[in-house]
């Protein structure tokens, strides 16, 4: 694998990569901003917020795979000069976007409605539903806004969205800190205050994406085109028939997770707020192997386009390298550091306790977390969405059983739920990872990869 170490490719991913490693970390930064403020609310206020979003998102994960492929295909489209088909992924894209608010969105209303049915303490269902009934509606702005940038992003132009999402993150915290706790004449809404700034600051950054994309020249030739509806049905089709695979695969990883918010709930409202705060954290390091992920995605695409194999070749393996090494800094950090930033959320005793042994096994989860999320990026942007199945089966035949097993009928509790998550994201990293070696680097056939690409 050494002929696959090229730095001039490492570089050129790298540097694609910022942009979208920082504009990563601006949606973070708005969700611990949230977390920051939401914890003057009152106790089970941060484990509240913690399973409302981990409970939306969930249902909304059905969505997340088709922005990464988005970007690759778009970049593939690029490198063909093919303005075109563009423009099509432009519009169905949008279209995509309407029809999954549509359902999901609809869903999470109805999970708002009934929330008790997760078994949470009561305060836990008030706060809860009262942040829900809020954020839901803002998923449409939401779905338009990351479809449009995937678009952006595939045409390399990762800054825009980047400078979009820190303008967000800093109007979001003057907008907590304005409604949370009632400041410069705003009443204090405590946890609806939070639900109601992101809503603003999703519906900002939507109008902000398309603005740049009507008035940027780039953007103009492919705006000019004259498309039929068949193309765009076409181009809908595709984003389906690759989308909705991957997107149960991504909703049963969510669904480990959201099993293991719930069941922190079960033990008690600390393990629930401790669970939030670990995830938060890694959340934080996370963000750097998927803006990883997202622009090896696109650089397979621009190999793709290309028709260049040792690109292809070389823009993969950077990737999964790049991501492994970072993941072992953050790793390292976390060990090191936890104690300090664990008080940045929390005061209570019980909960820095059981958030401190959590980022033990954090630490080590992550490093797998970060090589299965690039390699499953990898696959999604070669249309190889095949071993998705597997993975999927994985997460439900595993990863739940060996959580409840662990954490209830062995006793330990988090620590058994968080082993769990440990054992299961390793099996996918190792799974995903073979696929990619059988299907590029063992058959070694541009022409086979691009036929199943074209045929998908």
């Amino acid at each position: 694998m050494r002929k696959y170490i090229d730095f001039l490719d490492i570089k050129a991913t790298v540097k694609l990569s910022i942009p979208l490693i920082v504009g990563y970390i601006a949606f973070n930064l708005m969700g611990m901003t949230d977390t920051f403020f939401v914890k003057s609310v009152g106790d089970g206020a941060i484990g509240s917020l913690g399973l409302a979003n981990a409970t939306i998102f969930l249902i909304i994960s059905f969505a997340f795979p088709s922005y990464g492929m988005l970007s690759s295909f778009v970049a593939k489209a690029k490198e063909e000069g093919n303005n075109s088909k563009i423009k099509s992924y432009l519009v169905s894209g949008g279209y995509v976007s309407l029809v999954t608010f549509a359902v999901l969105g609809l869903l999470c209303f109805l999970i708002t409605y009934h929330f008790e049915w997760l078994g949470q303490p009561e305060q836990t269902n008030i706060y809860a539903r009262e942040y829900m009934y809020i954020i839901v509606p803002s998923l449409l702005p939401m779905f338009l806004f990351y479809t449009f940038k995937s678009i952006v992003d595939g045409m390399d132009h990762t800054k825009i969205g980047m400078y979009i999402s820190l303008i967000g993150v800093i109007l979001n915290i003057f907008l907590d800190y304005a409604l949370v706790e009632g400041h410069w004449g705003f009443p204090a809404l405590g946890i609806a205050g939070t639900a109601i700034a992101t809503s603003l600051i999703r519906c900002f950054m939507l109008i902000a994406i398309v603005v740049y994309i009507f008035k940027n020249k780039s953007f103009k030739p492919i705006l000019a085109e004259n498309i039929q509806k068949s193309v765009v049905f076409k181009s809908f089709k595709e984003l389906l028939i690759n989308g909705i695979p991957s997107g149960f695969q991504s909703f049963s990883e969510m669904a480990l997770f959201e099993v293991g918010f719930i069941a922190m709930g079960w033990i008690s409202i600390a393990a629930s707020d401790a669970h939030q705060i670990a995830m938060q954290i890694i959340s934080m390091t996370f963000i750097f192997t998927l803006g990883l992920a997202s622009a090896t995605s696109i650089r397979i695409g621009e190999a793709l386009g290309l028709k260049n194999l040792e690109m292809l070749k070389k823009s993969i393996f950077s990737g999964l390298m790049l991501s492994s090494c970072i993941m072992f800094i953050c790793s390292f950090l976390i060990l090191l550091l936890k104690a300090n930033i664990i008080a940045i959320f929390t005061a209570t005793p019980e909960t820095i306790a059981i958030a401190s042994s959590i980022l033990i096994f954090a630490s080590f989860f992550q490093l797998a977390d970060g090589l299965q999320v690039v390699a499953i990026f990898v696959l999604r942007a070669l249309k190889d969405i095949q071993i998705t199945k597997m993975i999927t089966a994985t997460y439900w035949f595993l990863g739940i059983p060996l959580l409840l097993i662990l954490g209830f009928f062995f006793n330990m509790h988090h620590l058994g739920i968080w082993l769990s998550f440990l054992i299961t994201l390793a099996l996918a990293a190792l799974l995903l990872c073979y696929r990619i070696y059988k299907t590029v680097y063992v058959i070694d056939n541009l022409d086979d990869i691009l036929l199943k690409w074209e045929e998908a």
